[in-house]
């Protein structure tokens, strides 16, 4: 989450929002300024309930986010589409009622680094005909938010679609290392990140699909570039565990990847395969293999989460 301006509290990254407790009675009302190509969708979780969705043109709006009865109750509202396609400001709410202390932030956090599949681009669980990007590329479907909500994690996402390590899709500007610093890649492109604010103690890194597209040379030297960026995000966060989750884009990288995951010659710095399927939306990911995944990473660090959280 980026910290308010003047002109209100910006919502840019990929499953971002904010969580408000205390008593309501009526409706939760929203105004919101959106701007990029397509509008976005913003999910809604009542006390734990089911996350709905809403979908939300460009411009501004005012929403009913939810209509509250009387009493306590935790809400939780998060942006589930990307910024390269929804930039989005929350000018103000209203509500009949009165805030309490916001629940207690999660003792884990987990962060995200890489492109579409991460971002769960094509992943909605039911069949469609006709795919339509906000609707059914959803991040809550996305395996790494099923990762943190099994895990009741706090989840910070550095991943956009159609970016890479080295080269994104069709461009060689598309490169996270060149945005990992800043506090967004959309809107402010001069603030950077302050680390010692949020600091991760699991880092999932998801890049590779989209630098299968990269010149013959870059992908020759990748295992030098993965070194240099797996030591650039174990300095942002010294004592996390890095794990580089890849594969199913085909293995002409993986052996890049593994020779700088070996070079880090560091316990807490791992790889893991994942295999391939194209069945989604986009010829990416279907449902059930993110559900795959998820499990996949989740047997993964599980027997690995007391050291990381000491």
């Amino acid at each position: 989450m980026l910290p308010p301006t003047e002109e209100g509290l910006r919502i840019d990254w990929t499953y971002s929002g904010f969580t408000m407790r205390g008593w309501f009675d009526g409706p939760l009302v929203a105004n919101v300024f959106s701007e990029g190509e397509l509008g976005f969708v913003f999910r809604v979780e009542v006390d734990g309930g089911e996350s709905i969705p809403q979908r939300i043109g460009l411009g501004e709006k005012t929403v009913t986010l939810a209509t509250l009865e009387k009493g306590y109750h935790t809400v939780t509202v998060r942006k589930v589409t990307e910024g390269s396609t929804s930039r989005v400001i929350l000018r103000s709410l209203s509500f009949k009622g009165m805030l309490d202390e916001p629940p207690k932030a999660p003792e884990l956090k987990i962060e995200i680094i890489g492109a579409s599949t991460s971002c769960g681009v094509g992943s909605y669980p039911e069949a469609v005909t006709n795919w339509d990007y906000l609707t059914h590329c959803d991040s809550y479907y996305a395996y790494t938010t099923m990762v943190a909500r099994e895990m009741e994690a706090e989840l910070n996402f550095v991943s956009v679609s159609g970016w890479g390590l080295v080269y994104g899709s069709g461009s060689a500007d598309k490169k996270i290392p060149s945005i990992y610093s800043l506090t967004s890649y959309v809107s402010d492109r001069e603030t950077k990140w302050d680390f010692d604010s949020w600091q991760a103690d699991v880092v999932i890194i998801t890049l590779g699909g989209n630098d299968r597209s990269a010149p013959a040379m870059l992908k020759q030297s990748y295992s030098y570039h993965a070194l240099n960026f797996l030591k650039t995000v174990r300095e942002a966060y010294p004592h996390a565990y890095l794990l580089w989750h890849y594969g199913d884009a085909g293995e002409e990288l993986v052996p890049h990847i593994q020779a700088a995951v070996s070079q880090m010659n560091d316990e807490r710095v791992a790889y893991l395969g994942r295999p391939r399927n194209s069945s989604g939306g986009w010829s990416h990911a279907d449902y059930q293999t993110h559900v795959t995944y998820a499990q996949d990473v989740l047997a993964h660090l599980t027997p690995i989460l007391t050291s990381v959280t000491d």
